[in-house]
C-alpha cells in the first residue's frame, strides 16, 4: 500500500490544514504490500471433472484502514474536540481523498469509527482512526457529461459510453435534463443491454421548461416544479454495463447531463 507520510487529506469537503493535521501512517491491514484488491471465486468441482465450474467473481471485504493524524506540537482539549466531531460519527459514507499528485483522482466513501489519542511526555499529539468503507473499490471524482438540447423525435441522437470501472457491476449514472419549450417527452436507450432489450429509460407529459433530475442508483426522481413524476416513468432505471455501451437518446430537451465515477483500485 503506498505511504501517505506528511500528506495533507480532505473528509467531508474540509481540508486537514484547518486542523494543523496530516497524515502520520497509514495502514490497511494488509499483509503482503503487493496485495491491492482481494476476490473470491464462486464454483464448485463435479464429479470425474479436474476444470471447476465458474459462477461468478465476488468482491466481499470493503475497504478498511487505521490512519495515524497528528501535527509536531502539542494539542489543545479544544483541538481534539474540534478534530474528532469532524471525523467521527458521520451519519453516511463521506468522501475522503487523500492529497498527492498520484491520488488526486481517488475517493474512498468513508465512515471513521474509533479515535485513539497518543500522548507523548503527557501531551496529546496525535491520534490514530479507523475508517470504514462502503466499497471494496475506490472511486474517481465524479464526471459529468454535458450535451445541449436537441429535438429529436422519433430517430435518435447515439453516443458511446465506455465504462471502464474495475467491477463487473452495473453503473447507474445519475441523470439530469430539461425538456424544451416544445416538448414533454424524453427517452434514453442502451442497445448494448442485451439482458434488458428494449430496457427503455423514458419520460412522458412532462410540461415546457421542466427539469428532472434521476438518482437511478437509489431510484429517487426530484421534478423542478415539486411535481411526483414517478407515475410519468417507465420504471427502468439507467444502468451501464462495464466496457462499451451503445446509447440512444431521443426526445426535446434543451440539455442533458450524465454524472458518473469509475470504481477504481486503490494503492495500485
Amino acid at each position: 500500500m503506498a505511504s501517505f507520510y506528511g500528506c495533507s487529506f480532505v473528509y467531508k469537503n474540509l481540508p486537514s490544514e484547518l486542523f494543523d493535521v496530516v497524515i502520520m501512517n497509514f495502514d490497511s491491514g494488509q499483509v503482503d504490500s503487493n496485495s491491492i484488491i482481494n476476490a473470491e471465486i464462486d464454483g464448485e468441482y463435479i464429479k470425474r471433472s479436474p476444470i471447476a465450474l465458474y459462477y461468478s467473481t465476488n468482491f466481499n471485504t470493503s475497504i478498511e484502514f487505521n490512519m495515524t493524524i497528528g501535527r509536531n506540537t502539542p494539542m489543545t482539549s479544544a483541538d481534539i474536540g474540534a478534530i474528532t466531531s469532524w471525523v467521527i460519527g458521520s451519519q453516511g459514507y463521506m468522501p475522503f481523498k487523500v492529497v498527492q499528485d498520484d491520488m488526486s483522482d481517488t475517493i474512498l466513501y468513508t465512515i471513521f469509527t474509533d479515535a485513539i489519542i497518543h500522548y507523548f511526555g503527557n501531551l496529546p499529539y496525535s491520534m490514530t482512526l479507523h475508517g470504514v468503507c462502503n466499497s471494496p473499490f475506490a472511486f474517481t471524482e465524479p464526471r459529468t457529461l454535458s450535451l445541449q438540447g436537441a429535438t429529436i423525435g422519433t430517430s435518435y441522437l447515439n453516443i458511446k459510453f465506455y465504462n471502464r470501472s474495475i467491477n463487473s457491476d452495473y453503473m447507474y449514472p445519475d441523470i439530469k435534463f430539461k425538456i424544451n419549450d416544445s416538448g414533454n417527452s424524453f427517452e434514453i436507450t442502451n442497445f448494448s443491454d442485451s439482458s434488458g432489450y428494449n430496457r427503455v429509460f423514458s419520460f412522458t407529459d412532462l410540461l415546457s421548461q421542466e427539469e428532472i433530475t434521476v438518482d437511478n442508483k437509489n431510484k429517487i426522481i426530484t421534478s423542478s416544479f415539486g411535481n411526483s413524476r414517478l407515475g410519468n416513468f417507465s420504471k427502468n432505471w439507467l444502468r451501464l454495463l462495464p466496457g462499451e455501451n451503445d446509447i440512444g437518446i431521443s426526445g426535446e430537451f434543451s440539455e442533458l447531463l450524465f454524472t458518473y465515477s469509475f470504481s477504481k483500485v486503490f494503492g495500485a
